[in-house]
């Protein structure tokens, strides 16, 4: 009997110790309120999941990430308005955060670089130079998301916010004609292309994008520990081999160009 017990309690070990382990990893939230793909945690395939996992096992066991799916004006209210807020948000830039100058939060090197396109319909083309070239149009926004250089436009009316739960949702209003304009990200252009195969029928993306985006990892200032752990982190991603693959899908110029009909030469 003695050595059965034994053998038993030798068989559970592995199984101990891996639980063990796992409460003894820090549990720390990635945060993402992208709506679309290729960010949305809430979506098949998206990288979010993808980055926590990679950074959990890269912790050996002293973190555990884990992708959340969060609306931005829940974001700001739940999370980043707490001091000393514990978790990283992910694929996001300073100008997006309202930290142009990096100092309010801690912010890593760029993970990769994308694109957001204005999009528009060729029956009503936009052509973007800046933000005066959406006067006296409805532009199809995103719940909860930041514009601080549209605001002043979209305050006195020159500019009309119309605003929907997604990039998606948005592409769809454009092509009934209930908004004229919109933005979509260049990483999520082959996902819409599925979902809406005669997209670029009549879609119009302008030659020159509203802007071109490093996206990064950011956190609180106080996380000393964990943001050196980041650091690491994105130096380490640039050059494995299981993300060389997606950064360099857009990181190129022509990873960002929008699709051209051949036969016109427009986008």
């Amino acid at each position: 009997m003695g050595l059965q017990l034994t053998m038993a309690l030798a068989a559970l070990w592995p199984g101990v110790l891996m639980a063990q382990a796992a409460a003894a990893a820090q549990l720390v939230p990635l945060y993402s309120y992208y709506t679309d793909p290729p960010y949305s945690p809430a979506l098949a395939g998206n990288l979010s999941h993808k980055l926590a996992g990679w950074l959990s096992r890269k912790s050996g066991g002293r973190y555990q990430f884990v992708a959340k799916d969060i609306p931005r004006a829940r974001l700001d209210r739940d999370v980043l308005s707490r001091p000393g807020w514990l978790g990283v948000v992910a694929w996001v830039g300073p100008d997006f955060m309202l930290d142009p100058t990096m100092q309010k939060y801690w912010w890593s090197e760029p993970l990769l670089r994308d694109a957001v396109w204005v999009v528009s319909r060729r029956d009503k083309p936009v052509d973007f130079v800046d933000v005066s070239s959406f006067d006296g149009l409805v532009f199809g926004a995103i719940r909860g998301r930041q514009l601080p250089d549209m605001d002043a436009a979209i305050a006195v009316g020159r500019i009309r916010r119309e605003d929907g739960v997604g990039g998606e949702a948005n592409l769809r209003k454009l092509q009934l004609g209930r908004i004229d304009v919109t933005f979509v990200q260049a990483a999520a252009l082959p996902y819409f292309r599925e979902q809406i195969p005669d997209l670029d029928s009549w879609l119009y993306v302008a030659a020159k994008p509203r802007l071109t985006v490093e996206r990064r990892l950011m956190s609180d200032r106080s996380q000393v520990e964990l943001n050196a752990f980041l650091r690491r982190c994105v130096l380490e991603l640039r050059v494995d081999p299981e993300w060389r693959p997606v950064i360099e899908s857009l990181a190129y110029p022509e990873g960002l160009r929008p699709y051209r009909n051949p036969a016109s030469g427009r986008p």
